[in-house]
């Protein structure tokens, strides 16, 4: 057997006999590590419920595709219309006598660092921060407001403060917490700033 394919309507009793197959030319391996959790990363879903990180044990599917997204993907746009949606994914194939995670679809698509998602197991876990949060202007003083963060924000050139996904910051007015911002899993934590 070189090849699995799951039918969608199988015949009462019949069997494929995958389960107890010994050939692993027709499993994928892991994509990679289970990982930690990390608000700056994403990782990968896929079919039928199958995790698919682990070790050099683990055996998935030909057929199973595997997702990932961040509200933060760029797509290399080349003219076309951005979507702020993207789902990337990567799918267990048969490529000659063992199989292989095929090339991530849409190609071209770029995690928060810069990285081009290539396949699920050459980014298993894409980057998922966020873009620089740009204030206009800077942050005045005012009696009873505190604005904090953990580091410092940098002024660009325009004058405006610029917050990285890195940093922390909160909001109190007269003592009473307004806010927190930070970066998770592509997004700040306040939208309307």
């Amino acid at each position: 057997m070189t090849q699995c394919n799951e039918v969608s309507d199988p015949i009462t009793g019949s069997k494929s006999g995958a389960w107890s197959c010994d050939d692993n030319s027709i499993f994928c391996g892991a994509i990679g590590d289970i990982p930690e959790f990390d608000s700056k990363k994403t990782t990968w879903t896929c079919d039928h419920n199958v995790h698919p990180y682990g070790d050099a044990t683990k055996k998935i599917f030909q057929d199973t595709t595997c997702r990932t997204t961040c509200p933060s993907f760029e797509p290399s746009t080349d003219g076309r219309l951005q979507r702020a949606d993207i789902v990337v994914s990567s799918t267990c194939v048969a490529d000659g006598d063992l199989s292989v995670w095929s090339s991530a679809f849409p190609e071209g698509i770029q995690d928060t660092t810069g990285t081009v998602i290539e396949s699920a197991s050459t980014n298993p876990t894409p980057g998922c921060g966020c873009k620089d949060l740009v204030l206009t202007g800077t942050v005045q003083e005012e009696n009873g407001k505190v604005f904090q963060c953990e580091t410092t924000p940098e002024v660009n050139a325009e004058g405006n403060t610029v917050i990285k996904d890195d940093n922390t910051c909160f909001l109190t007015c007269d003592s009473v917490q307004v806010w927190d911002l930070y970066c998770s899993m592509g997004q700040w934590s306040e939208a309307f700033l």
